[in-house]
């Protein structure tokens, strides 16, 4: 009976204790005015199966918590694909190597803006260009959005590397 009783009570204190923590975490962070989630970004536009026309405009869209103490500043960039999601390389080395920061090479995908990150939206006018930028004619294309940290430090005054990046879900396509 004792064994029972001690067992019961175990059980309650932990539940207590953890109840503690769960109020502590939620309600007493929300009341004090911080954030219980952790920095992201998302690209919500384009996400796939879009279908956006050379010469017109269109919104780049994302959400973002709490990564603009790193600078405030979105980099989008565009990257190209054939059928086999093989990604194109761009024909000519970018004048900012931030989109071929991943990809590995001295070319990349193409740099759209580098913008207001809390903005959350981008209005990007296709260019006439689009078609000729790339080694050859890409198939499918993503938004690729880094956020580096380019806030100057003590002996630094180039970005030190990604914070956090996204890019559309699905592949969208641009037709003359």
């Amino acid at each position: 009976m004792k064994t029972k009783i001690l067992i019961i009570l175990i059980i309650l204190i932990g539940l207590g204790i953890g109840g503690f923590f769960i109020y502590r975490n939620i309600f007493v962070s929300e009341e004090k005015g911080e954030k219980a989630t952790k920095p992201y970004i998302k690209v919500f536009s384009p996400n796939g199966g879009e279908e956006w026309i050379k010469g017109k405009s269109y919104s780049i869209q994302w959400s973002q918590r709490e990564l603009e103490r790193w600078g405030n500043i979105a980099t989008i960039c565009l990257v190209g694909s054939d059928i086999e999601e093989n990604i194109i390389l761009t024909k000519e080395v970018e004048d900012n190597a931030i989109c071929a920061y991943e990809l590995g090479s001295i070319k990349g995908s193409h740099l759209i803006a580098e913008t207001t990150l809390t903005e959350d939206l981008y209005q990007w006018t296709i260019s006439e260009e689009i078609f000729g930028i790339f080694e050859e004619m890409p198939e499918f294309y993503k938004i690729k959005i880094y956020v580096f940290d380019k806030l100057s430090a003590e002996g630094r005054t180039e970005w030190a590397g990604i914070i956090k990046k996204d890019e559309s879900d699905n592949y969208f396509s641009i037709t003359e």
